[in-house]
Formats: C-alpha cells, sequence, structure tokens
C-alpha cells in the first residue's frame, strides 16, 4: 500500500512538473518562435534541469505543440463555458462573440502563438496546429446562425460572420497600445461595435 501512495504521489508530482513546463514556455514561444528559442533558456524559465525537461517532452519542437494543445483545448473549453447555460440564440450568438474576443484582445500569447501558426502554415506548407480552434469556432457559428435564420440561410453567412470577428480582433489587438490611458474604453467600445456589426449582417 505504501508503495502505490508514493507512485501515485509521483505521477502528480510529474503531471504537476510538465504543465510547469508548458505554462513557462507558452509566452517564450510566443514571443520568439521555436527556431528563435532554445531548450536551456526554456528549462532556465521553468526553473527545472535540461534532462529533467526532455524527460517530459521528447524534442523542442515536441514541447511547442503541447504548448499549442494546451493554449488551444483552454480557449475552446472557455468559449464553451460563457456559453453553455444560454438558451436564447441572440444572447448565445452574442456571448460567444464577446467571449472570443475577449480571449484574443487580452491573452496576448494566445494571440502570438495563432499567428505565428497561420504564418508558419502559410511559408512552410506546415500542418495548422490552430486549426481544431478554427474549425471548433466556425461549427459554433454554423450552428446558431442555422438556428437563428433556419431555410434563409445564406451558405457564406458563417464565413462572413467569422471573418468579421477574426478581423475586430486583429485590428483591436493592433490598435490597442496607441489609446494608453483609454485602452480600457477602446476595448469596451470595440467589442460593442463588433457585436452589433455581426447582428446587423445576421440581420437582428
Amino acid at each position: 500500500m505504501p508503495a502505490r501512495k508514493t507512485k501515485a504521489a509521483s505521477s502528480a508530482s510529474a503531471s504537476e512538473l510538465s504543465q510547469q513546463i508548458i505554462e513557462a514556455a507558452a509566452p517564450l514561444f510566443a514571443a520568439h518562435g521555436v527556431e528563435g528559442l532554445s531548450i536551456r533558456e526554456i528549462s532556465r524559465r521553468a526553473g527545472v534541469s535540461v534532462p529533467a525537461l526532455y524527460y517530459h517532452f521528447a524534442s523542442k519542437e515536441d514541447l511547442y505543440r503541447k504548448v499549442f494543445a494546451y493554449k488551444i483545448e483552454k480557449t475552446i473549453s472557455i468559449i464553451d463555458r460563457d456559453i453553455r447555460n444560454i438558451t436564447d440564440l441572440h444572447q448565445r450568438f452574442s456571448a460567444m462573440i464577446e467571449s472570443y474576443f475577449n480571449l484574443f484582445t487580452r491573452d496576448k500569447v494566445l494571440y502570438l502563438l495563432v499567428q505565428r501558426d497561420i504564418t508558419n502554415a502559410v511559408v512552410n506548407q506546415d500542418i495548422q496546429l490552430s486549426r481544431q480552434q478554427f474549425n471548433h469556432f466556425m461549427q459554433l457559428i454554423d450552428d446558431i446562425v442555422s438556428q437563428i435564420l433556419g431555410s434563409d440561410k445564406d451558405p457564406q453567412m458563417s464565413f462572413s460572420i467569422g471573418a468579421l470577428i477574426l478581423g475586430y480582433c486583429e485590428m483591436t489587438t493592433i490598435n490597442h497600445d496607441l489609446y494608453g490611458p483609454r485602452a480600457r474604453d477602446f476595448l469596451d467600445e470595440c467589442r460593442a461595435s463588433l457585436i452589433s456589426a455581426a447582428n446587423r449582417l445576421l440581420g437582428i
């Protein structure tokens, strides 16, 4: 019995250490990418030795994929949580947009990781790691739009709304720092404007 307890404690510790490394590596990958970052720098930031890091992750690229998966799964979980108990379709639509906007304008690590992922996919013809998140996001939009519009749904409507949301998040993030003391007000104004524009596009 004591041996099992020690093993369980060891597993929990290993899991916690893996999470510690992932959380330390996320902002580093966001700022420097994979190529611009060394394993030694990651281990130093995470407070672990290089051998300990390699014990949990096969390579720097493996760690990057795990970091990305963690951020993507967390994002999807937050959006799902924010709209889960909303039954009114119009309110659900607005809450989904607000949740996505808040995530991508407040979490710069997430924003930069996705930007790097898209650039890497285009330049190097590599797999787009954020595809899961994008597909989930578009499916959410399509489900809500389909229920609101019914048979009157335009096949391009979901794509247009998705593009509008992504564009607003991009422009808001780019311009946010220019507003200094008014930065918070600027975010609030952009969020309200985005929800209004999406509702008009949907005709509600």
